[in-house]
């Protein structure tokens, strides 16, 4: 993939120093000494086939959270198959307060609602599964540096975001006839933004409601969702999945942020420049796929941006905006068609 290219080219190719930068304060303030906080040694875990978390000694968990668990007054529980976690301060600033959130990607259908693969589908079942993915912000607390962290059950935190929730996008124009999507989904990796808000990217939308087929640049009929099959009973749009989703934990709000494009998103890595505008970088989880980085055009939102494509052969970055490529105009409309076929 990368020819003649060394590692240590690509990596300064990738932004080996805004990202050295932005994380060398987290390397160095978790960084262990062995003698001064006097680390024992411990045995290796042997195999096991027990159906339950096995550290070595000294080790110990908690469990903050369990699929199920109610996290607020308004009965909403905590989701289904946990994917990307994220630890937010605590926003009166109590450093024995934390904010967690937490993605809920998929669901298995024989835990979550009942259904067997080949057997038969309805309704119920998955207006069920459309409720434990997404994600979920709790806050956690606990007594002393020395206590065990808990959930604040009940919190105004706590908040579930899922595959019913309503979702503005952020685009110049509605996409497929709406300026919102119903829910988010395939919520697999994610990133925290300067000013302490979730990225959550939906990776593979398509085992939910499918694909949209394309013919001489125009949509002509639909690829039907192999795996979930939410789209027998919901016809929700496929091009309303595929995003970044920005979630705010002190206000509740959320947004598709369509500046980062359409595709399986996996990981999005926000960075901010010398000027200090965010760079947020992103790749697509699937074989073959690209690299990506979109730089921001404001310094306190990722709302508009340029988006960019690796191009890993020549070691530089391509702009996708239209209004630069003359190749993009000959096949897409505008800007907003661009980035819902990223890909």
């Amino acid at each position: 993939m990368y020819q003649n290219k060394t590692r240590r080219e690509f990596l300064e190719f990738m932004g080996r120093g805004a990202l050295l930068a932005s994380v060398s304060p987290l390397i160095s303030s978790c960084s262990i000494s062995e003698k001064k906080n006097n680390f024992q040694k411990f045995l290796p875990i042997p195999p096991s086939t027990e159906d339950r978390l096995i550290l070595a000694s000294p080790f110990k968990y908690t469990v903050l959270a369990s699929w199920g668990d109610t996290i607020n007054s308004q009965g909403e529980t905590f989701g289904f198959n946990c994917d990307y976690i994220a630890c937010l301060p605590s926003l009166a600033g109590d450093f024995n307060e934390q904010i967690i959130w937490v993605n809920h990607e998929s669901v298995n259908p024989i835990f979550v609602s009942g259904y067997q693969k080949n057997g038969k589908r309805t309704k119920q079942q998955v207006e069920k599964e459309q409720l434990e993915v997404g994600g979920s912000f709790i806050k956690i607390q606990r007594q002393s540096p020395h206590s065990p962290w808990k959930m604040v059950k009940d919190d105004k935190i706590n908040r579930r975001f899922s595959g019913k929730t309503k979702i503005p996008f952020v685009a110049d124009r509605k996409i497929a006839g709406s300026d919102f999507a119903i829910g988010t989904l395939g919520n697999c990796a994610g990133g925290v933004t300067p000013w302490n808000t979730i990225l959550t990217c939906e990776e593979n939308y398509y085992h939910f409601y499918g694909e949209v087929k394309w013919k001489d640049n125009q949509p002509v009929g639909r690829k039907k969702a192999k795996y979930l099959k939410w789209d027998s009973f919901f016809d929700y749009s496929p091009l309303h999945y595929g995003w970044v989703v920005e979630c705010n934990p002190s206000t509740g709000k959320s947004k598709k942020l369509t500046s980062m494009g359409r595709f399986a998103h996996e990981c999005a890595t926000v960075v901010l420049s010398k000027e200090g505008y965010p760079v947020v970088y992103l790749a697509d989880d699937k074989n073959d796929e690209c690299l990506y980085k979109m730089v921001s055009k404001d310094k306190n939102s990722l709302d508009r941006g340029e988006l960019f494509v690796a191009d890993t052969v020549r070691g530089r970055w391509v702009s996708l905006y239209i209004n630069k490529q003359p190749l993009l105009q000959k096949y897409f409309k505008d800007q907003t068609e661009v980035l819902i076929r990223t890909r």
